[in-house]
C-alpha cells in the first residue's frame, strides 16, 4: 500500500492557557511544511465558558480547532465525538499531550486503527489528585505506538513504564529574541530575580525563599517576582510573611506576556527538584537573562556553569544562597558574555524549525512503516 503524499496528524491536548505544550504545538503549526503535512488540533472547552486563551490564539493564527465541548467533568460526549472524528478516516496519526488526551487516544484506538504518538511534557505533583493523573498515564502510555519525551530524564522514565514502545527524545524549542540584555551585576543595589512556573512542590519555591531569608543580612538589595499560579500559593505566601520578605517578594500570578517579565529581570532562578524540558530556561536564555538552576539533568544538560548560566547543588539552601551572592558581584561585562553565550546556544540548538523537522521525520517513519506492513 502506498503511503499518503500528505501526512495528516490530529493533535489532542487539554489546555486553556498557553503553557509549554501549547507553545510547542503553535510552533509546530507555524513552521511545518503544509505541502507535506496537514496538522489539525483538537482541544477541550467547557460548554459554559467562552473560548479559552489557547483556542483564541489558534484562531488568531488562522487555525480552526476541533472543539470537544464538555457539559460536566465526567461528560462522555467528548469521547464519542473524538472517536467519530477519528472514524472519519481523515487522519493518519493521533498525537496526544497530557494524561486526559492519552486516555482519550487509548479509548478511541479500541475501534479506530490509527497510529498513536504519546508526548510526555513533564508533570507537576502539587496534590493527591494530580499524582492520581500520573498513575493514569502509567497505565495508558504503554499502549501507544511511539512515545516522544521532551527530555532525557522523561525518556528514561518512559522506558521504565513502557519497555517495549519506541521512544524519541525531542526537546522543546523557543524563538530567538532580539530583546536587550539585562546585565546588572558587580554589587548592584537593585537586583531583580524571577521564578516562573506553576506554584507546586517540584518547582523549588520553598528552597528559594529559605535562601532569600539568609540573604536579608547582606547589603545588596534583591527583589523577587514570583510568576505563576497553583495549589501551593497559600503556603508560599505564608512562608514569605514568616520570613519577613513581604517587601522583597511579589506574587504576580499568571502572566500571558512573559516577554515583559523577562525584560525586567536580572536573573531567573530555577531551584527545581525535577523538570521536563523547561521552556522557562530556554525563554530566559533567548532573552539574554542569566539563569541560576539546580544541578539536575534536565537543566545541567543545557547550562554550562559560569559559561552560559549558573548551577547550584540541587536542594542545598546554603549553596543557593552563596551562588546568589556570587552572581550579584559578577562584573557587568562578564554577565553580558554569559548572556550572549546563552543566546547563541538557543539560536544554534533550540530553533523551532529543528524541533518541527524532528516531529515530521517521525511522522514519515511511522506512516511509511505502517504502509509497508499493510
Amino acid at each position: 500500500m502506498n503511503p499518503p503524499k500528505n501526512i495528516r496528524t490530529l493533535i489532542l491536548i487539554d489546555t486553556a492557557r498557553i503553557g509549554g505544550p501549547g507553545k510547542g504545538i503553535l510552533q509546530l503549526l507555524d513552521t511545518v511544511c503544509h505541502a507535506q503535512h496537514s496538522i489539525q488540533v483538537a482541544t477541550f472547552q467547557s460548554a459554559r465558558h467562552k473560548s479559552s486563551e489557547f483556542i483564541q490564539e489558534l484562531e488568531k493564527r488562522g487555525h480552526t480547532p476541533i472543539v470537544l465541548y464538555e457539559r460536566s467533568r465526567f461528560d462522555t460526549l467528548p469521547i464519542k465525538k473524538f472517536r467519530e472524528v477519528l472514524l472519519s478516516g481523515k487522519y493518519d496519526i493521533v498525537q496526544s499531550h497530557g494524561y486526559k488526551a492519552h486516555l482519550y487516544a487509548r479509548i478511541a484506538r479500541i475501534r479506530v486503527p490509527i497510529i498513536w504518538i504519546a508526548v510526555l511534557n513533564g508533570w507537576t505533583a502539587e496534590n493527591l489528585q494530580v499524582r492520581g493523573y500520573h498513575l493514569l498515564d502509567r497505565l495508558n502510555i504503554p499502549y501507544a505506538d511511539n512515545i516522544v519525551a521532551v527530555s532525557r530524564e522523561l525518556g528514561d522514565y518512559a522506558r521504565r513504564v513502557a519497555k517495549d514502545i519506541p521512544i524519541n527524545v525531542i526537546p522543546n524549542a523557543v524563538e530567538y529574541k532580539e530583546s536587550a540584555i539585562q546585565h546588572q551585576g558587580n554589587g548592584c543595589r537593585n537586583f531583580r530575580l524571577g521564578i516562573i512556573g506553576r506554584l507546586s512542590h517540584e518547582k523549588g519555591h520553598r528552597l528559594l525563599f529559605q535562601a532569600l531569608k539568609s540573604l536579608n543580612r547582606f547589603p545588596f538589595q534583591f527583589f523577587l517576582d514570583v510568576v505563576g499560579e497553583g495549589g501551593c500559593y497559600d503556603e508560599l505566601l505564608g512562608m514569605v510573611r514568616h520570613f519577613g520578605l513581604e517587601k522583597r517578594v511579589r506574587f504576580l500570578g499568571y502572566q500571558k506576556n512573559l516577554d515583559v517579565i523577562y525584560r525586567s529581570l536580572n536573573l531567573v532562578v530555577m531551584p527545581s527538584l525535577h523538570e521536563g524540558s523547561p521552556n522557562v530556561l530556554l525563554e530566559a536564555m533567548s532573552h539574554g537573562v542569566p539563569v541560576l538552576g539546580a544541578n539536575i539533568s534536565s537543566l545541567s544538560s543545557i547550562i554550562r556553569n559560569r559559561e552560559n548560566g549558573f548551577l547550584f547543588e540541587a536542594g542545598n539552601v546554603d549553596n543557593l544562597s552563596d551562588e546568589l551572592r556570587f552572581i550579584s558581584t559578577v562584573p557587568s561585562d562578564r554577565l553580558r558574555c554569559i548572556s550572549l553565550n546563552a543566546r547563541d546556544q538557543i539560536r544554534r540548538d533550540f530553533a523551532p524549525s529543528m524541533r518541527t523537522k524532528r516531529f515530521t521525520d517521525l511522522y514519515q517513519r511511522l506512516v511509511y512503516s505502517d504502509s509497508n506492513e499493510k
